[in-house]
């Protein structure tokens, strides 16, 4: 690609392109330089748009039926060492990512470097307010209600 200050022109040659007979079959291409800015920019997608599409093993269905499998009861044909094993790349799925973020393993204590063991998950909220009150950790900072007069001149 090459731009001419002078003419405002770009040129741009085409790697690796086989010919074709036809008007069409030019090797460069010589466009001003605004045409090919607006020629890219249709190849922005808008925010939130999703061009790349993932089919086969790299699906998003096949990831969520193999989740699926693995959190189903032993069905009939399943053995209960395969879904034990699907289980455990799952648990070391989850403790890499929050490794990865947070920078420490969350399988390992901090203390004595022993290797932790998950017992339980607890995700209801008023369980988790008391257990963080009784600890003395829990600081969330309560939320006075808007005022009447910064509503009325809206």
């Amino acid at each position: 690609m090459h731009y001419d200050r002078q003419t405002h022109q770009v040129t741009y040659a085409l790697k690796n392109h086989v010919p074709s007979p036809g008007p069409d079959s030019a090797r460069s291409a010589t466009c001003p330089a605004p045409d090919l800015l607006a020629a890219l920019c249709t190849h922005i997608p808008d925010a939130g748009q999703q061009l790349i599409r993932y089919y086969g093993q790299f699906s998003n269905v096949r990831r969520a039926r193999a989740r699926h499998a693995c959190s189903l009861p032993s069905q009939p044909g399943q053995s209960p060492d395969s879904q034990d094993e699907c289980a455990r790349r799952m648990r070391r799925s989850w403790a890499r990512l929050i490794k990865k973020v947070y920078e420490a393993d969350p399988l390992i204590c901090p203390r004595c470097k022993g290797p932790l063991k998950i017992i339980s998950l607890i995700d209801t909220p008023k369980v988790i307010e008391k257990i963080l009150r009784h600890l003395k950790l829990w600081d969330r900072p309560e939320r006075a209600a808007p005022s009447a007069s910064k509503n009325s001149s809206l």
